[in-house]
């Protein structure tokens, strides 16, 4: 049968002081979503930006995933989102925000370019 994606990004943030990293430079759909925030007592968010770039606290976000406190969680896009120029992601403490999480969270994101 046919992939249920065709790319798969890991993203993990070990700091304090969040920073957005460019995962896939053209357009595609996003599939699906996990994060890892066991590691933190309190929520975490993943922002994902329909950019090339970004700046985490500074530009607006197009998808935000919240993570409970000490949770593994998994969100399914089943029509797909749609991001047009690029994919960026950061992970935050407080939406909005360039705080990162206290302890190491990882996310994988599934697309299909």
């Amino acid at each position: 049968g046919d992939p249920i994606g065709s790319a798969l990004f890991t993203l993990t943030e070990t700091s304090t002081t969040a920073t957005a990293v460019n995962m896939d430079g053209t357009s595609g759909v996003l599939i699906m979503v996990e994060i890892d925030n066991t590691g933190n007592s309190v929520a975490s968010y993943l922002n994902l930006y329909d950019a090339g770039s970004a700046t985490a606290g500074t530009t607006n976000e197009e998808f935000v995933f919240m993570a409970p406190a000490s949770t593994r969680i998994t969100y399914a896009c089943p029509e797909g989102a749609v991001y047009g120029t690029g994919l960026t992601g950061a992970i935050v403490s407080t939406p909005g925000s360039a705080i990162g999480p206290t302890s190491a969270v990882t996310a994988y994101i599934l697309v299909s370019t």
